[in-house]
């Protein structure tokens, strides 16, 4: 039997489990949040950390708050639900301070890392969520995996997203029940702020769909519904409508496909953008090159004011997008090159004066700065979902002669974890 004891909760890690410390082994601990005085017992005891449960907080934070949704305890993907929003901003702006700092090892002086930049109201933001689907006791079961395991949780208003999805789920809910099918295993649901129109799509196990037409009419029930598929592995199933949704952003139209990146959070897409473009400062004489660009929202956005964009992406889908949103919108000036952007031809790259980097959660990892850094471009624009690999590519670039000098942290994901940051790279003066 391990021991039980009280700590002190000093921080979270990137997954949303508190950390203390215990004769200075670092504790980590699921459900606590900083500031919280916890009685824990040892669950697991390594030679550099521990891992330990709660038994009880003996004396909460004082950002504690009691959190909106029902299944906040279950579903865990909201760990910071229970806690002040400014609290969480305060927080999230640490992540990247102490990333920077540990892992980055950068010179904290000579950077300017802003406060973060939250939403008025952080609830009901998505516009893109995924629900699995199962079955207990005869009745289906839509909603989250539970942290770190495979138990479904059931859920009904998920209070993060769209109020769209919501419907869309309950219709869902209400055709299995009526028809007794038992196909469906996910739910896919996108939506456009601004024109209201939802996408649906369906992954199914092969057991078939019965009743389709009556699925389709408790989905139109749901609001601007103008697309819905369903597939089974390659296979289309059920097609009705279009097969993607046109939102805008910033004056520009995007068609956006099941497939495609698109931020998560419409309100703040406008702000990360806006922000991306300040620091880029173009003036209509640069060469913009956007790795990993998507559906080319960010490449098209700074096109207005650059000589020309260059998107670079590696699923077809996406690519293919890119260059349907730059042809709606007439925008001449903006190419798109469907590639790994390890596999680019770099000797044969136009020479860029600015390169938007927007990499996933793993980071751009050590070859692809070098490519990058070969390319001499005078600004690098760093967009970043995990503060981790934004210190470790930084310190990549640094030891080639980038030196980052601002960051500004914009608050995508209001109650988790997570955080997006912009980084200002500069080429440094010999």
């Amino acid at each position: 039997m391990f021991e039980k004891f009280e700590i002190l909760i000093e921080d979270l890690t990137s997954e949303g489990d508190g950390v203390g410390r215990m004769d200075g082994l670092a504790v980590f601990i699921p459900g606590t949040l900083p500031g919280d005085l916890a009685r824990i017992k040892l669950i697991d005891r390594k030679k550099n950390f521990a891992r330990g449960e709660v038994v009880g907080i003996v004396k909460p934070s004082a950002h504690r708050i009691s959190p909106k949704c029902h299944a906040h305890a279950e579903c865990g993907g909201c760990c910071l639900q229970g806690y002040d929003y400014q609290a969480q901003l305060d927080l999230k702006k640490r992540r990247i301070t102490n990333a920077l700092q540990r892992i980055g090892g950068l010179d904290m002086a000579n950077i300017t890392i802003n406060d973060v930049i939250g939403m008025d109201n952080p609830y009901y933001y998505r516009n893109k969520a995924v629900f699995h689907v199962s079955s207990k006791d005869g009745k289906p079961l839509i909603g989250f995996y539970s942290s770190r395991t495979h138990d479904l949780v059931d859920v009904t208003d998920c209070n993060i997203q769209n109020s769209a999805a919501s419907s869309v789920t309950s219709a869902v809910r209400a055709y299995i029940e009526e028809t007794g099918a038992e196909g469906i295993t996910c739910i896919l649901v996108r939506t456009a702020a601004a024109t209201g129109e939802i996408m649906v799509r369906l992954t199914t196990n092969g057991s078939g769909l019965p009743h389709p037409t009556l699925l389709i009419e408790k989905l139109e029930n749901t609001g601007k519904l103008v697309s819905v598929t369903a597939v089974d592995g390659e296979k289309v199933v059920l097609s009705w409508g279009k097969s993607f949704i046109t939102d805008f952003i910033g004056g520009l139209k995007f068609r956006i496909s099941a497939e495609s990146f698109f931020q998560v959070n419409p309100a703040q897409t406008r702000v990360l953008y806006d922000t991306v473009a300040e620091l880029a400062g173009l003036t209509g004489v640069e060469t913009v090159i956007d790795f990993y660009c998507g559906a080319g929202t960010i490449t098209l956005f700074l096109a207005k004011n650059a000589k020309k964009v260059i998107g670079i992406e590696s699923n077809p889908r996406a690519a293919n997008d890119a260059r349907t949103n730059a042809r709606i919108n007439n925008i001449k000036n903006a190419e798109f090159i469907e590639s790994d952007v390890l596999k680019i031809d770099f000797e044969q790259l136009t020479r860029p004066d600015v390169v938007i980097l927007d990499p996933p959660r793993k980071g751009a990892g050590l070859p692809l700065v070098e490519k990058i850094a070969s390319l001499e471009p005078e600004k690098i624009i760093y967009v970043s979902c995990d503060p981790a690999t934004l210190a470790r590519d930084t310190k990549a670039f640094a030891a080639l002669g980038y030196i980052i000098t601002a960051v500004q942290p914009v608050d995508m994901f209001p109650m988790t974890n997570h955080i997006e940051a912009i980084a200002l790279l500069q080429k440094k003066l010999l």
